[in-house]
């Protein structure tokens, strides 16, 4: 609050420095301003007026560390100017400022406003935006709080010294309430109600042109309904005990307005919304005074009492509703300053909310740039670095569902052995895991002679919408045999109808032990057991072999392949090879490797014709940290590039065509290809296999192999299209950078220096210590189909952690204090979920999440399928989090008539905010759904918020208490906005 000051002041720029018309730089002088500001004088007394307290007479404001001052210019320029502590006298009503860099012009013309706001505050000094909506008082008495509700404007000129002197007045009034409560209990507000004038309003909020003459309030978005004015009692959440008999004292900031014709409702309400009326006559209240209302055994004291709250204020008041387009579909929004950044399908926009009742564009960025021409795609969400906008895009098809792919892609998953030569038709002894699955065996259907070349040993293995249970042996003629062959709707009966012996029509016969397998595609090759591979033969020579390992590359999955030596040999080779129709001249590889160790030079044999290598990559040079790589067909060598890092996964790129081998890599981040390595003269290659493997002659060589792609089209066109991570100039919106992934990315979430990217089978975190190149640092995959989709940070004993939901899996904790260290704290897969004493697994999911610690507010609905049933829930799940493994949910459930009928996209809510004490969630064609939450923690729900015209409203954003910003997406409605609302 102000009285007096005399201020030398730096200053903090709003917008850029060419808009500052009228403040020139000068590193000398300071800018000399006083400013001095009224007391509000009593509109019941003519007594002389107080200094520093409320009292009847009047009511006194001084300074106070942290005020803003935005200073106008007479043409376009705006400053602001702090009060800090260095600068503030002890008792607030002066302050001294040495600060230097501009100075005021002479003889020229300033305006100043008061309170300043770098989020809402207008750079158009005849239309800055006032809002008497959320006022709060945090103790009984307290008077601090109306400082951001003081609205005040001043007009000077400077001398020939360039000082000026701003005399503030007040463009609203201050309401003091002295009540006797009638009962002892928590009150929680003070309305003040018109009630006899249906035609009139209250004024809410507004416009100021501070050049007029006398400035005055302009009435902006205000309907006949708003008829409440309410002051929230919000000590630390609880409200404020009062004991009966006491005294109340509550004070609200109105703007200007005659009622002194009408009747007044004081109204006062306690925590379970019992309710207390007392009637009193209106007054014309000015603009720079106090008015005062008792309500006391004098004045007749409170004379009506009931129940809920009827008639209640408009919680949430729309300011503006921005439209561009109907083809628009909304995501994320993220808020710098006056600046909204918002995403979705057709890319990011950069709209001006410094007048928020009429907001413009200012520039966009179009889908393709985000996305190297791609169209299928859509920005699901936006976070804000400094200078820097991170934005997940992800295929536009449903669920794990994939627009495109390579013609042959292996993942290397879940490997449990290694490769060991088989023995004979006549034994399955030679592999501990197979004699532990088959009891018994017996095929007399296909010819075992020769050895079998692989058994398929499916347990609820989940494929093209079915659960699938099945054992096939296959000779190494290529014959087969299905003992049986099972599909399941849920995983639950897969496992179910296992049985322990089976017999086909051929006379085969086995039988088995599940309990010794995982779930999962079990695959057994020459009885060397491994899972989802797609080779069709092994060799290996000397000490060299391939198993697997849990050393996954950045990509997909939680298994890679190791190569490996183990003794010194002139034939140490390992391969693994897989058919594919013989191509000519043809073709893309992409894959990850990662080189450990290595003696002597290491070969990873990569194309094959009949068992003839034709292609490999060769690794050399290997120091104690770097080594080289290199080119190698039956024709010629091409040395490469140097210093690739060892233990350092690489993405690589091979392209061979028309006697020509070129190879590109990048890193594990998988942003643009790095220059290429070019392999000429290659002579004509054929190929009709794909290969991996280790060839050396030295010994302890290491090698990791993982997530091998090809296609004869351009691999780009097909890999690596499921999801990007694009980084922006938030000043340009130009792309500064794409990281490409196979997985669809959906929410982008930032705590100081770290970034999480969630998406489809896991999450990403980044170190964004430099914002406009973000370094991987882990990855977390999940072992089958998991959705991670929204996010949010929070901290718990000087810890950082994120809580990801895992869409109908439930929700995901991790310890991400150090982005170097990450480590999943708890998982909770929703299994045994039961509300109202239904058990809603497998058929309620979560989208979002809102966190206030101890507590996160899940979104909790319904997977469509069970729309209408008793397993038709919506509304928030409060999850305790001060321990982890008693999450002891809470469910506060929407009546039914209340939500949304919209059954396109996901089922509502899916998206929750948190403004003051009120969780919103949305709720599609049916606008917004409000919960108050109570002094347990948990949510109440109080009602909804509907929204104009044909709106399906998806993400709502609340950049801080008060301010809202709702937008639409394409799933219902025929409305594409983003609207502002202000209020809770």
């Amino acid at each position: 609050m102000k009285y007096s000051l005399f201020l030398g002041l730096s200053f903090v720029f709003f917008s850029c420095q060419d808009e500052l018309n009228n403040f020139s730089l000068d590193e000398t002088n300071t800018a000399s301003i006083k400013m001095s500001a009224p007391n509000f004088i009593s509109a019941d007394s003519v007594s002389t007026r107080t200094i520093l307290t409320p009292t009847d007479n009047g009511t006194a404001f001084s300074w106070k560390v942290g005020d803003v001052v935005a200073v106008y210019s007479s043409s376009k320029g705006m400053t602001n100017f702090y009060i800090d502590n260095e600068s503030i006298s002890e008792d607030g009503i002066s302050a001294d400022f040495n600060g230097s860099g501009f100075k005021l012009l002479e003889n020229s013309t300033y305006y100043a406003f008061y309170p300043y706001s770098s989020s809402i505050q207008s750079l158009d000094k005849t239309a800055i935006p006032v809002s008497y909506l959320g006022q709060n008082m945090k103790s009984n008495g307290d008077f601090s709080s109306l400082g951001d509700f003081d609205y005040m404007y001043a007009k000077g000129i400077t001398n020939n010294n360039g000082t000026v002197a701003l005399s503030f007045q007040h463009l609203g009034c201050v309401v003091e309430y002295k009540l006797k409560v009638p009962k002892s209990s928590q009150y929680t507000q003070v309305r003040f109600e018109l009630k006899s004038n249906a035609e009139k309003m209250l004024l809410h909020d507004g416009v100021v042109n501070i050049t007029d003459e006398t400035p005055y309030i302009s009435l902006v978005n205000e309907t006949v309904s708003d008829s409440i004015m309410t002051v929230k009692l919000n000590e630390y959440g609880n409200g404020i005990k009062v004991e009966k008999d006491s005294l109340l004292t509550v004070y609200m900031m109105m703007p200007p307005q005659d009622l002194s014709e009408d009747e007044i409702n004081i109204r006062l309400v306690d925590s379970d919304e019992n309710w207390y009326t007392a009637a009193v006559k209106g007054k014309n209240m000015r603009a720079g005074y106090t008015y005062h209302y008792d309500v006391n055994d004098e004045t007749g004291g409170f004379t009506g009492s009931g129940t809920g709250l009827p008639d209640d204020e408009l919680t949430a008041k729309l300011i503006s509703t921005y439209t561009e387009s109907s083809s628009m579909s909304y995501e994320g929004m993220i808020l710098d300053g006056t600046i909204l950044y918002t995403s979705g399908n057709f890319g990011v926009r950069a709209i001006d909310y410094s007048n928020e009742n009429a907001p413009t564009l200012i520039k966009g960025q179009s889908l393709q740039k985000l996305t190297n021409n791609r169209t299928d795609m859509y920005a699901r969400s936006i976070a804000i670095k400094d200078d820097y906008l991170y934005v997940p895009l992800r295929q536009s098809s449903g669920g794990s569902t994939e627009n495109e792919m390579p013609e042959t892609r292996m993942f290397f998953e879940s490997y449990q052995g290694s490769y060991n030569d088989w023995a004979g038709a006549n034994g399955i002894s030679s592999n501990d895991y197979v004699n532990a699955f088959f009891k018994s065996l017996h095929i007399s259907s296909i010819n075992l002679n020769q050895n079998i070349k692989q058994a398929y040993v499916y347990k609820a293995v989940y494929q093209n919408g079915y659960y699938i249970n099945t054992i096939n042996i296959q000779a190494a003629d290529g014959s087969s045999t299905v003992l049986f062959r099972e599909t399941f709707a849920t995983e639950e009966e897969a496992l179910t109808a296992l049985k322990s012996e089976y017999r086909n029509n051929y006379g085969d016969y086995c039988k088995v032990d599940w309990s010794a397998l995982p779930k999962n595609g079990n695959i057994f090759r020459n009885f060397v057991f491994y899972t989802l591979a797609e080779f069709d033969s092994y060799q290996h020579s000397g000490y060299a072999e391939i198993s697997s390992a849990e050393v996954p590359c950045p990509n997909r999955g939680n298994y890679s392949l190791r190569m490996e030596t183990n003794g010194n040999s002139s034939t140490n080779a390992a391969r693994l090879t897989h058919n594919i129709p013989s191509v000519t001249d043809e073709g893309y590889l992409s894959f990850w490797s990662r080189l450990d160790h290595a003696s002597s030079d290491v070969e990873i044999p990569l194309i094959s014709l009949s068992g003839d290598t034709k292609l490999s990559l060769v690794f050399s040079s290997a120091s104690n940290s770097e080594y080289n790589i290199a080119l190698k067909t039956a024709n010629n060598i091409a040395t490469g590039k140097s210093g690739f890092k060892l233990a350092e996964w690489y993405n690589f790129k091979i392209q061979i065509s028309e006697g020509n081998v070129r190879l590109w890599y990048r890193e594990k981040e998988a942003s643009n290809w790095f220059s290429e390595v070019v392999l000429t003269n290659s002579g004509t290659i054929t190929f009709n296999e794909l290969q991996t493997g280790i060839v050396t002659s030295g010994s302890n060589a290491i090698i990791y192999f993982d997530d091998y792609y090809y296609d004869k089209s351009n691999i780009d066109d097909v890999a690596y299209v499921n999801g990007k991570l694009a980084i922006l100039n938030k000043n340009t919106l130009e792309v500064s950078k794409i990281y490409n992934l196979d997985l669809k990315a959906i929410d982008a979430k930032i705590y100081e220096n770290r970034l999480v990217l969630t998406c489809f089978y896991g999450f990403n975190v980044y170190d964004i210590s430099d914002p406009e190149s973000p370094k991987l640092t882990y990855t977390y995959r999940t072992d089958s189909y998991k959705e991670s989709q929204d996010c949010e940070f929070f901290t718990r004993n000087g810890r950082v952690y994120v809580l990801i939901c895992n869409y109908m899996l439930g929700y995901t904790i991790a310890d991400v204090t150090d982005v170097n260290n990450v480590e999943i704290m708890y998982v909770n897969d929703f299994s045994n979920l039961i509300c109202n004493g239904v058990d809603v697994s497998g058929k309620a999911y979560s989208f979002d999440v809102s966190i206030d610690y101890p507590y996160a507010y899940l979104t909790i609905s319904t997977n469509r399928n069970y729309i209408n049933t008793e397993s038709d829930i919506r509304g928030i799940v409060t999850i305790d989090l001060s321990d982890f493994n008693n999450p002891s949910p809470h469910f506060s459930l929407v009546p039914s008539d209340d939500v949304t009928t919209v059954t396109g996209g996901d089922p509502r809510p899916t998206h929750i905010a948190k403004s003051n004490d009120y969780l919103i969630i949305n709720n599609a064609d049916k606008g917004l759904l409000v919960f108050l939450i109570g002094n347990n923690g948990w949510p109440v729900y109080t009602g909804a918020v509907t929204v104009s015209g044909k709106p399906c409203i998806n993400n709502i954003y609340v950049p801080y208490d008060g301010i809202m910003f709702v937008n639409d997406n394409n799933h219902g409605g025929s409305a594409r906005n983003i609207y502002l609302f202000k209020g809770f």
